[in-house]
């Protein structure tokens, strides 16, 4: 994705474990035909949610360019996350499977 990575992902029932494969931008080359914007640091903001009922915050500052697991287990069961990009926004970050239990 190019830009503000901004997502909310809905679940059909509610988890208490979650999980994303991501990397955050790229700092030399391309990844298909996605050229590089240069090292930024991003940095993520996942809220957990039941309804409209906000859970818990976390941020995570995944490595630069690198694949990295981000993986939580929840005190209670969420239908909702918002992952929000909330440091750096110029550059493309990579998402992959997401795992929910």
């Amino acid at each position: 994705m190019s830009g503000a990575e901004n997502i909310n992902v809905t679940f059909f029932t509610p988890v208490t474990a979650f999980g994303i494969w991501m990397q955050d931008g790229f700092a030399i080359g391309t990844v298909g035909s996605c050229p590089p914007f240069g090292p930024q640091d991003s940095q993520f903001t996942f809220t957990f949610k039941a309804g409209d009922t906000e859970i818990v915050t976390l941020t995570e500052d995944p490595p630069i360019d690198q694949a990295f697991f981000f993986g939580v287990v929840l005190s209670l069961p969420v239908d909702k996350v918002e992952f929000r990009e909330t440091v750096g926004t110029d550059e493309n970050d990579f998402f992959g499977l997401i795992y929910v239990k």
